[in-house]
């Protein structure tokens, strides 16, 4: 049969004229190879093949490996299924037919789990397919291909087919692709086009009473243009601390299929084309052959001396050349560079390089992509110890700058950049060396407490590399530091130093956007800002504020002022009589405290010097939040979690018995008591109450207990932020009544009115091994507002479809809505274009009426806003915000605000109708934020309810 007509029909038809013989024989023989990584065997777990109406049973017994041989049945099903007894991923198998060819595999620790591995139709294949298809050789318009046969295959090849077409055409469709026909192990396929991809198969014919093979290959190749030179590197000058005149060195390829000869070239530096004599430079006389390349130099020399950064732009201009996009190269260098010096590595590496000891080093340029090292601060490129994985053990590697002439400064220059790093805290770590004399020596830069944000931790375990960066960053910093003894050398170098042990590998260290200038002579920095009660709960009468500042001038400072303010009031000025040299870092308690009981502070910091150079870098600023969380609160365990600000030595569950989530704590002779602190709540109102739900339950029998004589639960009250509690109720033998419901009770808080309070519950062992069980803790109160927001979907012109649903931010479900058009649902559809009001009542009588409208304004005076929704509200720190304009395109500002009036979060986006953003608040405090929407200067807000 002729191949080329048997390409012709459908697939479907191909397979059943190949199948008669495919299974000309009607049994073969196939080959299981089982294998066990540990050595012990299957472990009692075995394997069922299934061909036709025979079947066989295999195991591994015992060792690494064993080998079985079974026979199936050509055209029967072929089922092959594991059972597992123990011990999974030690195991692997692969099954092989009758000419070798893998028919099913799993290699540990892959294995399935017990059940089918295959399902197929056994064959017995009459002729093998050709092996090692491989390309020897590819011009403009012919390629070359060898193949090798099987030996031992079923039956000796007649002759072969080889089918081809561009690449990923079927050689099963009908029309695609070209056949030839060859007796040899080998062909030349010719009548190719020039620069196209191709793929090619091999058939091998055993004749008519064995039919043909599979398909080998596809073998993929791309044939070349005819005329193709170009400039494939630049090999010199490279950088230096003094270069001067010096020769360009080029890589001449040719990347086409012919040989070239007679071709010009030229070059530029810094887009100033070099002016060379043609034809005695500049012109290539040699031959270059297919795939060939050469260095070629331009006898005209070009004068470097200048410092700075360079780009050499080489290129040839043959006549003829098919392919202009190789023709070009270019090639960023260094002479000696000067201050200031600026470099966020986005156009090149910046000539920087890496070594390391015994060549590891795993420091590498580009885009990272890892955890532990998040994008770059500005662009997409930096330094890393790798791009994509940990550094690597035993490393000691290093990132090397260009050389800097620093002999024009009177004093040191500064050096900043910007610094990630996830280093094994005490063991790996990274730090700066500088040297003047061109690399021959280095010292550290810096240590501990000096400058900004330098070095965190004296590594003394592995390595011994003492102060360095360790452990994680935590994102980017801005690191900084007087690159001190530099000033009036001329050959400076400073390299990232990385030093790693055998143990843990993790991200690693990343650098970016490098400066280095002159500092001005008075430049004080402020850094930080920290008051006592931060880590409080609550805040204090007599609060200190401590700012942290840096001398980040030449000079050393004495005798000037520092100052706060408390929300933006009146400035508390105080002197600092003392010292701080270059790179010193100060911290300084003001002796004036504040009191930040109850309430937000924003605390600003600042120094006053006289003759300050950067005023605007002098100020820090923190904010502290200790107001109470706001009531009511509602806690039913249903997320599966402890809340945020709770502190229980509990778990929450829904086990032994429990048809609901709840808190849950074994009282037993080992754990004799447990503790339920709840954050501060405030302020209470005259008739609130805490509500909460309870239940004991004997540990094992699991149904009802009384309460031993002396156990208890106990709820009780703090008014001093915890310092002392006061119990309200109590839960003892006497009261509790054992049931498998939980039982709930109601406690009056109106001795607590007008103050903020913490709650905890306490939980008291005398005998027994029991569950005591927490769920629905219920602060009952009503809210001075009850944070009522609408999402609301406008109705079109005439028409009654707009859709609105009210979202309650405070309250005490459930809730009962009561709409102006009678409605009482949550979600009320049909709405006309209209003003419209909803009242809600909460199941503690509490309520709050909030007015919107429906229509083209339905959602705020933006013109053309049609949606203007965030979901979840109330939220515990995750909102999505959704924006549409009907109409043209805006430019969008989104911020929140708290209620001083403070961003805490923003984004924009330019000329766009629809904004979808994820709004991240879970380290806001809790409390109420206003969203505000800006667009084209025209202005919409809603409220945001953030809790737990």
């Amino acid at each position: 049969m002729h191949f080329k007509l048997l390409r012709l029909l459908s697939f479907s038809l191909l397979l059943s004229v190949l199948t008669p013989a495919l299974y000309a024989q009607t049994t073969c023989n196939y080959t299981l190879v089982m294998r066990d990584i540990w050595g012990d065997g299957w472990n009692g777990g075995f394997m069922d093949i299934t061909s036709g109406a025979d079947s066989y049973t295999f195991s591994l017994a015992t060792g690494f490996v064993d080998t079985v041989t079974f026979e199936i049945n050509a055209g029967e099903p072929l089922i092959i299924e594991w059972t597992n007894v123990a011990f999974l991923g030690e195991v692997g198998y692969e099954l092989f037919n009758n000419v070798g060819t893998t028919v099913s595999f799993a290699a540990a620790p892959m294995m399935p789990p017990s059940g089918v591995l295959y399902t197929g139709v056994g064959e017995c294949v009459t002729c093998s397919k050709p092996t090692s298809v491989l390309l020897e050789n590819v011009w403009d318009t012919y390629a070359k291909l060898r193949w090798t046969t099987d030996p031992n295959g079923p039956s000796p090849a007649q002759q072969y087919l080889v089918i081809y077409g561009p690449q990923g055409f079927d050689p099963a469709v009908a029309g695609e692709g070209d056949t030839l026909t060859t007796s040899q192990l080998k062909i030349t396929l010719t009548g190719l086009q020039k620069k196209t991809w191709y793929d090619a198969y091999v058939v091998q014919d055993c004749g008519l009473t064995d039919g043909y093979s599979s398909l080998a290959g596809p073998v993929s190749f791309e044939t070349y243009w005819t005329k193709d030179v170009g400039i494939a590197g630049i090999v010199a000058p490279l950088s230096g601390c003094d270069l001067g005149l010096d020769t360009v060195k080029v890589l001449l390829k040719n990347y086409g299929a012919a040989p070239q000869s007679l071709i010009p070239f030229r070059y530029t530096v810094n887009g100033e084309e070099v002016n060379i004599p043609k034809p005695a430079d500049g012109f290539y006389t040699g031959v270059l052959g297919k795939d060939s390349s050469e260095v070629v130099f331009f006898e005209t020399v070009f004068d470097f001396s200048e410092p700075g950064e360079y780009i050499i732009v080489a290129y040839t201009k043959f006549t003829g050349d098919e392919d202009l996009a190789n023709d070009t190269f270019t090639y960023r260098f260094n002479n000696y560079l000067l201050s200031p010096y600026t470099q966020n590595f986005e156009d090149w590496n910046g000539g920087w390089s890496t070594t390391g000891d015994n060549n590891l080093t795993s420091w590498a340029y580009g885009t990272p992509n890892k955890a532990g090292i998040p994008t770059v601060t500005t662009g997409q490129n930096a330094w890393v110890t790798n791009l994509t994985a940990p550094y690597l053990p035993n490393e000691q590697s290093y990132l090397e700058s260009p050389c800097f002439d620093f002999t024009e400064l009177g004093y040191d220059p500064v050096i900043t950049f910007s610094i990630a790093h996830l280093i094994e805290s005490g063991y790996d770590g990274a730090w700066l060396e500088v040297s003047t004399d061109d690399g021959a020596n280095w010292q550290k830069v810096g240590a501990i407490n000096e400058g900004l944000n330098w070095y965190n931790e004296d590594v003394q375990n592995g390595p011994q590399i003492g102060e360095a960066w360790s452990g994680n960053s935590n994102g980017w910093q801005t690191a900084r530091h007087f690159l001190t003894g530099t000033a009036g050398e001329s050959r400076v170098k400073f390299r990232f130093a990385f030093a790693s042990d055998q143990s843990a590998q993790l991200a690693g260290a990343a650098i970016d956007d490098v400066r280095i200038f002159p500092a001005f002579s008075k430049d004080l920095i402020g850094i930080r800002v920290n008051a006592e009660s931060e880590q409080l709960e609550c805040g204090l009468d007599n609060d200190l504020v401590t700012f942290t500042f840096l001398n980040a001038g030449n000079l050393e400072q004495s005798d000037f002022k520092v100052a706060y303010s408390i929300n933006g009031g009146t400035p508390v000025i105080e002197d600092y009589n003392g010292g701080i040299s270059p790179d010193g870092v100060l911290s300084y308690t003001f002796n004036t405290t504040f009191n930040s009981v109850d309430a937000i502070s924003v605390i600003k910091c600042w120094t006053i010097l006289g003759g300050e150079f950067a005023p605007a870098n002098d100020t820090a600023t923190i904010t502290i939040n200790h107001l109470p969380l706001p009531a009511p609160f509602q806690e039913n365990f249903e997320d599966q979690v402890i809340p945020a600000g709770w502190v229980t030595d509990g778990f929450v569950t829904n086990a032994h018995g429990n048809i609901s989530y709840v808190l849950a704590s074994n009282l037993y002779a080992s754990n004799s008591d447990f503790s339920h602190e709840l954050p501060r709540y405030g302020l209470i109102g005259a008739g609130d109450s805490l509500a909460f739900s309870y239940r004991v339950i004997d540990f094992v029998t699991g149904g009802p207990m009384a309460l031993p004589l002396g156990s208890k639960i106990e709820l009780q009250v703090s008014t001093d932020c915890g310092e002392t509690y006061t119990t309200i109720n109590t839960v003892n033998s006497t009261n509790h009544t054992p049931t498998l419901n939980l039982r709930t009770r109601t406690v009056s808080l109106a001795q607590y009115a007008g103050q903020a309070v913490k709650f905890r519950f306490l939980g008291t062992w005398t005998s027994g091994d029991f569950w005591v069980d927490l769920d629905n803790i219920n602060l009952l109160s009503c809210a001075a507002d009850m944070a009522l927001t609408a999402d609301v979907t406008p109705a079109s012109p005439g028409q009654s479809n707009g859709v609105a649903t009210v979202q309650v931010g405070l309250g005490n479900p459930p809730f009962i809505y009561n709409w102006s058009n009678g409605a009482t649902t949550q979600t009320v559809e049909g709405l006309a274009i209209g003003t419209y009001t909803v009242t809600v009542n909460d199941a503690f009588g509490c309520s709050d009426t909030f007015e919107f409208s429906v229509g083209t304004s339905a959602v705020s005076a933006i013109d053309g806003l049609t949606a203007f929704n965030i979901q979840p509200n109330p939220t515990n720190g995750q909102v999505v915000l959704k924006v549409i304009l009907e109409e043209n395109a805006a430019d969008l500002q989104v911020a929140v605000l708290n209620l001083l009036g403070q961003v805490i979060w923003e984004a924009n986006a330019s000329n766009t109708n629809q904004l979808l953003e994820q709004i991240d608040l879970s380290s806001a405090p809790d409390g109420m934020y206003l969203l505000r929407l800006t667009a084209d200067g025209q202005v919409a807000t809603k409220k945001v309810i953030k809790n737990r």
